[in-house]
């Protein structure tokens, strides 16, 4: 063999040689590697601090993130290996199991698991879909995706209905009781909403800043109490749905606050006799819902302090009028993340029995909120409220069925109180059923 020959030999086999053991290992990790598995509960992504993983084709996910995100009050004994969770609501399913064994116990039945709970990098993990569906949440996975949805069980919260008196085809009484008003005798169940709501601000009070009086029947709003309001509040009492009345303001002079809401906020003696109109027809309900909005639009620096202080003095001298007569105060409030930045959220916080997060206003007229914006204005309001007095306010009538269903799973990840809709008569039917399906009628 000449040697260009055998050169030409020894170049073919090592061509042969590449070919056959394949690409580089970085090469081979690189596209054959699975991407992460996603996890979302009620719409929302849910963050763990180890990711999940799979182990003998069932995924498994950090207990405490899962179980706590579902609601549930959570316990681990390091001694024992045992995890245990119990639900949400007065009669709460209950699961326990242990690491590296296959049994469990489901509501003080035992069962057995296709894999069982593993530690992984100091994280007990646990098989999502055996631990969720016994929690009775609903669990899917998506092979293509590698995406699970988890779809918690409904959750008693209190649901906050706005009673404007509206419009023949937005009548809020034909959706809280399924018929035009002032008709009683269609159940509820049949079409009304009142098996849902746990209560109803009766929106038919404005403040008169000018005054300090209440108005009936205001031009402005276009609001007023109806001639058989009565009618409203017996029906309410009939199926367990408190009722508050609601005094609200919101008027704009050439884009901004009407300047008579701040005068009135400065002169003590119109703010007395508003505390006294009031408590004085606060008598026929369980409360009072106070909504004053727009204030501190456009201020700063010290007429913004004096706007908060002002508004504060005011909420406290009703709170202490109100708790004299018995009567609650619920307050609806601009998000700390909205235009309006005249609120002091923790002291208001401090002096009111519930506190309505309204967090709308974000996004163009007619579309839904952005959730991001929503989360935000939860978690602000969370760091200064209890997050048993908080509720969600939601502009009903411009979310779809899946925005709205984000946001109810963002009240129960959060373990709000509940939520709270504007209005009733605007929900529609299917946003109801989105309603129903995250939510079951909250018992005080």
């Amino acid at each position: 063999m000449t040697r260009r020959l055998a050169t030409r030999v020894v170049a073919l086999v090592l061509s042969l040689a590449a070919l056959t053991a394949g690409p580089p290992p970085g090469v081979l990790a690189a596209s054959t590697a699975l991407p992460p598995i996603a996890v979302y509960l009620d719409g929302l992504a849910v963050t763990f601090d180890v990711p999940p993983t799979v182990l003998g084709g069932r995924a498994l996910v950090p207990f405490r993130t899962l179980a706590e995100a579902l609601g549930c009050a959570v316990d681990w004994d390091s001694a024992t290996g045992l995890v245990s969770a119990a639900g949400p609501g007065a009669s709460p399913r209950t699961v326990s199991l242990w690491v590296d064994r296959a049994d469990a116990v489901v509501n003080g039945e035992s069962r057995v698991m296709d894999v069982p709970a593993r530690i992984i990098e100091g994280r007990t993990l646990v098989p999502l879909r055996f631990f969720g569906e016994a929690l009775g949440a609903q669990v899917a996975w998506d092979d293509a995706t590698r995406t699970i949805t988890v779809v918690s069980p409904p959750r008693p919260m209190r649901v906050l209905g706005y009673y404007a008196l509206g419009t023949a085809q937005t009548s809020s009484w034909a959706e809280l009781f399924g018929r035009p008003f002032p008709d009683v005798g269609m159940p509820p169940a049949d079409g009304g909403a009142a098996d849902l709501v746990s209560e109803v601000a009766c929106a038919w009070f404005v403040l008169d800043p000018a005054t300090g009086g209440i108005v009936l029947d205001d031009a402005y709003s276009g609001q007023k109490r109806p001639d058989n309001w009565t009618d409203v509040l017996a029906r309410c009492r009939e199926f367990d749905v408190a009722t508050d009345m609601m005094v609200h303001w919101s008027r704009l002079v050439d884009g901004v606050a009407d300047p008579a809401i701040y005068d009135f906020l400065a002169s003590p003696e119109l703010m007395r006799r508003a505390v006294r109109e009031i408590v004085d027809y606060a008598t026929a309900y369980r409360g009072v819902n106070l909504d004053l909005e727009l204030l501190g639009q456009r201020q700063t620096g010290d007429q913004l302090a004096a706007t908060r202080q002002r508004f504060t003095a005011f909420v406290q001298n009703l709170a202490e009028a109100l708790r004299d007569s018995e009567r609650t105060l619920t307050l609806s409030l601009h998000p700390l993340n909205s235009w309006y930045p005249g609120y002091e959220w923790e002291a208001l916080g401090r002096l009111a029995d519930t506190v309505v997060v309204m967090a709308y206003g974000y996004a163009p007229k007619g579309q839904p909120e952005p959730i991001g914006k929503v989360i935000e204005a939860v978690d602000l309001a969370l760091a200064v409220v209890p997050k048993d007095k908080l509720l969600l306010g939601l502009l009903a009538q411009y979310e779809t069925p899946e925005s709205i269903s984000a946001k109810l799973g963002l009240a129960k990840r959060r373990g709000l109180a509940g939520i709270a809709l504007w209005r009733l008569g605007v929900v529609e039917p299917a946003r109801l059923t989105v309603i129903r399906s995250a939510i079951s009628r909250w018992a005080p």
